[in-house]
């Protein structure tokens, strides 16, 4: 029940069959403009709700329109690219042009107060797609554009953006196309949030679980990954090969009892930084030990590894640790044993053995010196000095 309708006449009378008509209709109209009106009341309630939710949310919300980026997408020379992803991919000018037919409609404060811009008045605060994607993020916008083109209605992914000091950020995006503009995609919420911090964390949590904190080099663990990742590259090459050098400090404890343990942790970070500067690019190093190091050369004999680990063992050698005042310097010296990793291998673990065994091996032998062990897998995994 809407409401009531009458009709009144001057004087009494039954309605015919004429007003009994009228009143059906106009009461079918009344009910109709009655109905609008409470559809009226209750959009303009809802709308009011939506803008208090929009403008007070505490996640950073953006109003976009990105109608013109898809009639761009319907003109050359985007018309008849079937694979518009590499398309994007090879002209990134094309990218950067799509980003600058984004239209930036509102923000709310949580937004302003992300970019930098906190407390201002947003229409007087110029802001554009470089507070989204800035030029380093135009990748994962192209991404959302192939996204949104296809008919995707949510598309999340990172990025980096700016704030209006210039200083970068890096920010997770969520594209949410409202319903009924998915066709024309004039209606787009982005909702943004900075995960700089959260991404410095889990950085520094990386280097924590991967990175021996005194010496800079990988840790174990890490190392190993490097190993197994290697023999599983030598499964695919089986022509190719990797040598492998573990090298120990001599008289390491010697050191340590005669000039104190500072003393010896600066002798590994001096043995660390020597190894860094004799490497190659691909070349990984790693502390596996107390004083034993590791280095990984991919794409190396046996014969090139001995030429690398001879320089590497005068370098050292040659090379003092200076103390500070006039204490002498500290000669250190180290013994490496090299072992050469093949495709044939079931795994990584037997190149270490024999590392190790050709290093106590040079220990044996008296020390600062290299003891080579090769692999001969014709010999159905016998060992070979």
């Amino acid at each position: 029940m809407l409401g009531s309708f009458a009709i009144y006449h001057r004087q009494p009378r039954r309605p015919d069959g004429a007003s009994l008509a009228l009143i059906e209709e106009a009461s079918r109209l009344a009910g109709i403009a009655v109905e609008q009106a409470q559809a009226g009341v209750a959009l303009r309630a809802g709308e009011a709700r939506f803008r208090s939710l929009y403008d007070h949310a505490p996640v950073a919300l953006w109003e976009q329109d990105w109608s013109a980026v898809r009639a761009a997408l319907g003109q050359p020379p985007f018309s008849g690219v079937d694979d518009l992803a590499g398309f994007l991919l090879a002209h990134p000018e094309q990218t950067r042009r799509l980003a600058a037919l984004v239209r930036i409609l509102d923000v709310n404060a949580a937004a302003l107060a992300q970019v930098g811009a906190p407390g201002l008045d947003k229409s007087g605060v110029a802001l554009g797609l470089a507070q989204n994607f800035n030029d380093d993020a135009m990748p994962a916008f192209s991404r959302a554009v192939v996204a949104l083109a296809g008919g995707a209605h949510l598309f999340a992914c990172e990025s980096a953006f700016l704030r209006l000091d210039g200083v970068a950020r890096q920010n997770e995006l969520t594209l949410l196309v409202m319903p009924g503009h998915e066709q024309s995609l004039n209606f787009v919420i982005v909702s943004t949030l900075d995960i700089t911090e959260r991404k410095r964390m889990n950085d520094d949590l990386l280097l924590l679980a991967t990175t021996d904190f005194l010496t800079g080099l990988p840790n174990r663990r890490q190392f190993m990954q490097q190993l197994d990742a290697e023999h599983a590259r030598l499964l695919r090459e089986l022509g190719g090969c990797a040598a492998v050098l573990m090298l120990d400090l001599d008289h390491f404890k010697a050191i340590n009892d005669e000039h104190g343990h500072a003393v010896g942790d600066a002798v590994l970070r001096h043995v660390a930084a020597l190894m860094l500067a004799a490497r190659r690019k691909v070349d990984s190093l790693g502390r596996v030990g107390g004083e034993e190091f590791a280095i990984l050369l991919p794409g190396t004999g046996m014969a090139a590894a001995a030429v690398f680990a001879e320089r590497l063992r005068q370098r050292i050698a040659d090379t003092p640790l200076a103390q500070d005042g006039d204490a002498a310097p500290v000669t250190v010296t180290v013994s490496i044993g090299i072992a050469v990793m093949a495709g044939t291998e079931a795994g990584y673990e037997a190149v270490l053995i024999r590392a190790d065994k050709a290093l106590y091996g040079a220990k044996r032998s008296g020390r600062n010196r290299i003891g080579l062990r090769g692999h001969n897998p014709a010999r159905a995994g016998q060992r070979e000095a």
